[in-house]
């Protein structure tokens, strides 16, 4: 069975910023031990993770919004959010 296209997606976010997105589960353990000494540098670093994730899904849903596919479009982005979710729970969130 063919992979679906915003797997794909994810696979080629997490392959081309493989050492980021390491960066950021040891931020996170880092963060979960000393929330104090962690907070701005895990906020930055999700800022920057979710410029990333939205860019690619950008480019996973470019070609079908404007057009008669756009209510698959919306899907896909959907899809795509779920599985960074369950990859990365606390990416959304904010840092208070």
């Amino acid at each position: 069975m063919a992979t679906p296209k915003f797997k794909k997606q994810i696979e080629t976010m997490l392959a081309e910023n493989k050492d980021l997105f390491a960066e950021y589960e040891k931020l996170e353990e880092n963060y979960a031990e000393n929330p104090s000494k962690y907070k701005e540098e895990l906020g930055e670093m999700r800022r920057k993770l979710l410029r990333i994730m939205r860019k690619h899904e950008d480019r996973l849903c470019a070609r079908t919004e404007n057009t008669k596919y756009a209510n698959y479009s919306e899907n896909l982005a959907m899809l795509f959010w779920q599985d960074i979710r369950v990859i990365f729970p606390n990416v959304e969130k904010s840092i208070d």
